[in-house]
Formats: C-alpha cells, sequence, structure tokens
C-alpha cells in the first residue's frame, strides 16, 4: 500500500461535490 496524497485528495473532493449535490437535491425537494 502505498501513500497518495493527490488520490486522497480526489477522493475527499468527490465526497464533497457529493454532498454538495444531495443538499441540492434536497433543496429542490423541500
Amino acid at each position: 500500500m502505498f501513500h497518495c496524497p493527490n488520490c486522497h485528495a480526489s477522493r475527499r473532493t468527490a465526497e464533497f461535490m457529493r454532498t454538495d449535490r444531495d443538499l441540492q437535491t434536497l433543496k429542490q425537494l423541500g
């Protein structure tokens, strides 16, 4: 297993984008 800060950052960004999209969906449903 190797250390990959860039991959970790990309995964965090993807997770954030997914969360932001979920928030937008909740706004539309609300």
